[in-house]
């Protein structure tokens, strides 16, 4: 996979190829354990359509509202992938003993040495063969369709290299504040994030089309 952006709550095709150089050399570093919990299906040699990867860091006291809103999605062909990059032996038990309580299929790897969000995921990205990835943050919350709509939209156009939802930022109050509509190119090459900082109320009519 040539040339991929790892971002928040984004679905990526996987492709032919090596990833950058850069990245590479990162996941050459990788040192760690693997904890398993097994899920339905997994005798009879099923494969998942969907990886979800996660980076955890530090991660105990915030990931349980993530678990469960993944409980709740109506997709249901995804293994979870964890990466811990806590270097911190409490704290990856704690995490851990979450995900293995929430009783969704996951793999859990514990780095003995930080090798940051974009090494660990493409050291997840190695390990298995899944045709759809999911890059998520460890603190945030899906709609229970999310997974649904994002497969189905990636499946419709061979074409469609990678997708994302819409974002909102975690507040105290009702107000939904948009974080990110996907990344948008500017010239001279930068990238932003749309919509970053506006209401929803002002957004709701527009639809944000993906070429």
């Amino acid at each position: 996979l040539h040339d991929r952006l790892f971002f928040q709550m984004a679905f990526v095709r996987r492709r032919l190829g090596h990833p950058p150089g850069l990245v590479r050399h990162a996941a050459r570093r990788l040192v760690g354990y693997e904890t398993r919990v097994p899920f339905p299906g997994e005798a009879k040699g099923l494969s998942m359509k969907l990886a979800i990867q996660i980076i955890p860091y530090k991660s105990s006291k915030h990931i349980a509202p993530l678990l469960a809103s993944l409980k709740q999605q109506t997709f249901r062909d995804f293994e979870l992938w964890f990466y811990d990059n806590s270097e911190d032996a409490a704290e990856s038990a704690a995490c851990r003993a979450l995900v293995e309580q929430s009783g969704l299929p996951a793999r859990y790897i514990v780095a003995e040495k930080n090798i940051g969000f974009a090494g660990g995921n493409d050291a997840m990205f190695r390990l298995h063969e899944a045709p759809f990835i999911m890059l998520l943050n460890d603190d945030a919350r899906l709609e229970p369709t999310y997974l649904e709509h994002a497969i189905r939209r990636i499946e419709s156009d061979p074409k469609i290299g990678s997708v994302s939802g819409l974002v909102y930022r975690w507040r105290d109050d009702d107000e939904r504040v948009i974080d990110t509509a996907g990344l948008e190119y500017k010239c001279l090459g930068q990238i932003v994030d749309r919509w970053a900082g506006t209401h929803h109320a002002s957004r709701i009519t527009r639809q944000a089309e993906e070429v």
